[in-house]
């Protein structure tokens, strides 16, 4: 492929500013429970969910044969994400979205820290603080860590609630995998964050946005299988490299 004139930090931050529209996809390196010391023994011993894999608990079999003990994994899981130390990308991506005309936010993360962006957002894998009835289909926002009763019921029609959360064993909903490939593609900066964004379907959204012409500029600690691929690649830790690529006009060399 011919060298572009725009494989530089300089720009990159040249194309976020005459940028009108930005995507930016999150990936699960990004979520809010990544780096998280593991449970104690204590922890464990109180809780015996805490010891099963994601692969094993977040599932639709799990949910069908065991309900309780689904609640119990995730609201273990809300207590740590509740817990955890504060990252700041969400804020610079915040001052992105003061800059621009739009910034749409996908991301592959279920802990809400995107909420904090003030952006239109997309969650792949839904939130972790929302709730779906099975009967009625009621979502409402449920921010607790301890329930009356486990499994809960809704108060509506009596039938069991679940976490708001694409499980293992569903599919994404298509909905919205088509309102974030319209947004890709009308986008003039499309942003990689996370090398969890490697994985499908969130990867093609990059060869979506290669092919309507946005710039994609991917930043990770990392290099990822996206990387050669990409226009830029920020070889920067992802709260870091965001700071760099906000950077005013008077900090590019030259």
């Amino acid at each position: 492929m011919a060298a572009d004139p725009e494989q530089t930090l300089v720009g990159a931050r040249d194309a976020l500013r005459k940028a009108h529209r930005v995507v930016a996809l999150v990936g699960e390196s990004l979520a809010a429970e990544e780096g998280l010391p593991d449970a104690s023994e204590d922890e464990k011993t109180e809780n015996s969910v805490i010891t099963s894999l994601p692969e094993q608990m977040a599932t639709i079999d799990t949910f069908r044969r065991d309900p309780a003990r689904l609640w119990r994994w995730y609201l273990w899981r809300r207590q740590r994400i509740a817990a955890a130390p504060r990252r700041t990308w969400p804020e610079a991506l915040a001052e992105l979205a003061r800059r621009i005309d739009k910034l749409t936010v996908i991301t592959e993360n279920v802990d809400g820290q995107h909420g904090r962006i003030g952006a239109s957002s997309l969650e792949l894998h839904g939130s972790l603080w929302r709730t779906r009835c099975t009967g009625c289909g009621r979502v409402r926002d449920d921010a607790r860590i301890v329930l009356p009763e486990l499994p809960p019921s809704c108060g509506h029609c009596g039938s069991l609630i679940r976490p708001d959360i694409v499980l293992f064993g569903e599919s994404l909903d298509a909905a919205m995998m088509e309102r974030a490939y319209r947004s890709v593609c009308a986008a003039d900066v499309f942003l990689v964050l996370g090398a969890g964004a490697t994985g499908e379907p969130a990867a093609s959204l990059a060869g979506y946005a290669r092919e309507n012409g946005a710039v994609v500029v991917e930043v990770d600690a990392e290099r990822t299988p996206l990387s050669d691929f990409v226009t830029v690649f920020v070889h920067a830790e992802v709260d870091r490299g965001l700071d760099a690529l906000l950077a005013p006009p008077a900090a590019d060399p030259g």
